[in-house]
């Protein structure tokens, strides 16, 4: 065999080789293009979910506890109480009628009780008022009778009278005034009531008026203003035309704010700052208007802070 054709055949074979070798390297270093992923599917919109408006807190008032504790709404006048004394923790109403809810009624008035037969036109309050001395006991009263309404009181009741809190018997006058008071409060029911002739639902809601205004006179008569306001509102919500009933409203506020701001003075001339500010609170409470109690709650407010700043 010729060598020269032998040399050029090897060689031809060497250069396929390598330009196989060169094939394959470019294959492996050639990059692969990775598919697309497919695109995330939009989300629906959402619709925002807005909250729904919490029911507001009753004012912080006695006014507004006392209330509260005649229609039984133990857990809503707790809170109001609480609350005015985290503001003002000088209030004594505040922190006895507190402890009225919160202490057992037997501990609290004793085990022994003589008993009473309610009157027409009588309420708890009336009762610790001629039977106790105090009115803001009613609900201590309710308690121990295991009455859940104070404001349900039906004539011929028997009310548990607790013998150890009954005042002795010294002064005829006090209990006479409440039963002429209760007396006149009927009176002026029964003549509203005669004046009211048919049986349909506005009627009787001018009725129910005529008697919560009689009462309200007689709690106003027997000292319990915070009761007797309570009762000529009602009065004048069930019928806006009651006339006697929004004056009466009016007056026993005015007489009330009048006895706190009193109060109020004697105890800032004590020293006694705390318990006369709470006062002076719940009077501008009741009447935002009077200026003689909002000069002397800033007044009192103001040596409270220094007294602080001292301590």
């Amino acid at each position: 065999m010729n060598p020269v054709r032998n040399i050029l055949r090897k060689a031809g074979g060497a250069l396929l080789l390598l330009l196989l070798m060169a094939y394959l390297v470019a294959c492996q270093t050639i990059p692969v293009e990775a598919e697309p992923e497919p695109e995330p599917e939009p989300e629906p919109p959402t619709t925002a979910v807005e909250p729904e408006p919490q029911p507001e807190a009753p004012p912080a008032t006695l006014q507004n506890a006392v209330d509260l504790l005649d229609l039984g709404e133990v857990d809503e006048a707790e809170a109001v109480l609480v609350r005015i004394l985290e503001r003002t923790p000088g209030s004594r109403i505040a922190r006895r009628l507190l402890g009225q809810i919160q202490s057992d009624p037997i501990e609290l008035m004793g085990a022994d009780y003589d008993v009473v037969e309610v009157q027409a036109g009588e309420s708890l309050s009336v009762i610790a008022h001629r039977e106790l001395g105090d009115s803001l006991q009613f609900f201590a009263l309710a308690r121990y009778n295991g009455i859940t309404v104070p404001r349900r009181l039906a004539p011929g009741m028997v009310v548990r009278i607790p013998r150890q809190l009954r005042p002795k018997p010294a002064v005829d006058t006090e209990a006479e005034s409440v039963t002429v008071s209760v007396e006149s409060g009927n009176e002026a029911a029964a003549q509203l009531a005669e004046e009211l002739p048919g049986d349909d639902e506005a009627l009787a809601r001018k009725r129910r008026a005529g008697v919560l205004y009689a009462e309200g006179l007689s709690e106003r008569q027997a000292g319990n203003y915070y009761l007797a306001i309570s009762r000529f509102d009602q009065a004048v919500e069930l019928d806006p035309d009651l006339a006697e009933a929004s004056q009466a409203a009016a007056a026993t506020r005015a007489e009330l704010v009048e006895r706190l701001h009193e109060q109020a003075l004697g105890l800032y001339r004590d020293q006694r700052i705390d318990e006369s500010i709470a006062l002076w609170e719940e009077a501008v409470a009741l009447n935002p208007e009077f200026e003689p109690a909002q000069v002397n709650l800033e007044r009192a407010r103001a040596v409270q802070r220094r007294l602080r700043e001292l301590d």
